[in-house]
């Protein structure tokens, strides 16, 4: 089995299909709030903005605690491919990546209008540029894996397959790293430098 990206166009479209009903579930969760939780939230933002000027950034163990949270989330994706309840978990993790950025990205727009947008480019962006093609191959190669356990379980490690997989976990992984580098050494300094432009006094 390889994972490449002929081979199994269908999976990957069905993923991607997958993450993006997420983003937009995330959105119309958005919409469907009531006034005193936007309120409540736009409250909470506004006030992280007027404070984070002031406060020094951590960078290293803003990494740690963002590479932490990764690691654990791809070595259950790992484990569990080499279940029959891998395909099923990674849509799930699919939905829940969808739905917390659609959330995030549609609640910004709504309440800070075109300062918002500026925040949404700079500093989620970036990050974003790595983890999204990361985690919708991870969740790829993870589906397939799965799928594969169905048609022949008792060939899996003896063809190959089990280094194949590990391999491809371990090449996306860099990509996730990289997209912590950037969200732990960068981002920070860049909402530290809008946050002054973005809170509403």
């Amino acid at each position: 089995m390889h994972f490449n990206l002929k081979e199994n166009l269908f999976i990957y479209f069905i993923i991607t299909l997958i993450f993006s009903v997420g983003i937009a579930l995330g959105a119309l969760n958005v919409k469907g709030m009531t006034y005193s939780d936007k309120q409540n939230l736009f409250i909470y933002l506004n006030n992280f903005f007027q404070v984070v000027n002031n406060e020094k950034i951590n960078s290293f163990s803003i990494f740690i605690r963002i590479l932490k949270n990764n690691l654990l989330m791809i070595i259950l994706i790992w484990i569990l491919s080499f279940t029959y309840f891998g395909f099923s978990f990674s849509i799930l993790i699919l939905l829940y990546k969808g739905f917390s950025l659609g959330f995030t990205i549609a609640f910004i727009l709504q309440s800070f209008g075109l300062k918002g947008f500026l925040f949404i480019i700079l500093s989620l962006l970036p990050q974003n540029l790595f983890y999204i093609p990361a985690f919708l191959f991870i969740c790829s190669i993870s589906f397939i894996y799965s799928l594969s356990l169905f048609k022949k379980p008792k060939n899996l490690t003896v063809n190959g397959n089990f280094l194949n997989f590990s391999f491809n976990m371990l090449f996306l992984l860099l990509f996730v790293f990289l997209g912590n580098v950037v969200e732990s050494f960068i981002s920070p300094y860049i909402i530290k430098l809008l946050s002054t432009y973005l809170a509403i006094q």
